[in-house]
């Protein structure tokens, strides 16, 4: 059979047998599940690629149990998010995320993994609105954000306060919540709003609050979750 080329990123590695190593690959069409033959061996040539976070072309070979990675070309590996352990944190969630959501077209997924992940290796870039933009673009990709923010049932909008249902992840008006909910001020709520409307690189320049950037990391973290 003739090889295989497919493009983009390794977003999670596991050892397999003695010596291989078997990744996920996330492409523009879903996940590639691939093996690296011998990558655990002393001074394997390809063991450098067999690992999250490296991105580029791969070249397979087909095989009875898993297509078997026979050339890479490297475009980036995001070597700098390994010298700053929160950037790695964050970036490694990003992987998770992308890995759980991926169908069999993920070009858009893809395309945002890259740009935030590129983002996080910039200096001084503000770490929680890198993840809060991906968490909202991921949850409108998923088509369950509303980037009105508006009542999940009554459509009221929340601009001026909302409240987390943390069992669905819905956010609802405070006349329709359950009173288990989590409430959300109205700084949360422009701040969420903000983010269904601009670009990364217009977010990153707006003057916000380390608490309210973290209290709507907690907010969308808990999204994230109920969705994945």
């Amino acid at each position: 059979m003739e090889a295989q080329k497919i493009n983009g990123i390794v977003v999670s590695a596991s050892k397999y047998k003695d010596y291989d190593v078997l990744c996920n690959i996330l492409t523009e069409n879903g996940i590639k599940k691939v093996k690296f033959s011998g990558a655990r061996r002393p001074n394997a040539k390809m063991a450098f690629a067999a690992q999250p976070f490296f991105c580029g072309e791969f070249l397979l070979s087909s095989s009875k149990e898993y297509a078997i990675v026979t050339q890479v070309n490297q475009t980036n590996d995001f070597y700098k998010l390994a010298t700053n352990y929160e950037a790695f944190v964050i970036g490694s969630n990003m992987l998770k995320i992308a890995q759980k959501i991926a169908t069999d077209e993920t070009q858009d997924i893809l395309s945002l993994l890259l740009i935030c992940l590129s983002a996080l290796e910039i200096e001084e870039i503000d770490f929680f609105t890198v993840e809060n933009y991906y968490m909202i673009k991921v949850l409108q990709n998923l088509g369950v954000w509303n980037a009105d923010l508006r009542c999940s049932a009554c459509t009221k909008t929340l601009k001026s306060g909302a409240i987390l249902d943390e069992g669905s992840g819905a956010l609802f008006c405070k006349d329709c919540a359950s009173i288990n909910g989590m409430a959300l001020s109205s700084n949360i709520c422009e701040y969420l709003f903000e983010f269904s409307h601009k670009s990364l690189s217009e977010l990153i320049k707006l003057q916000i609050s380390d608490g309210v950037k973290k209290r709507a990391n907690e907010v969308l973290a808990k999204i994230i979750n109920n969705q994945t």
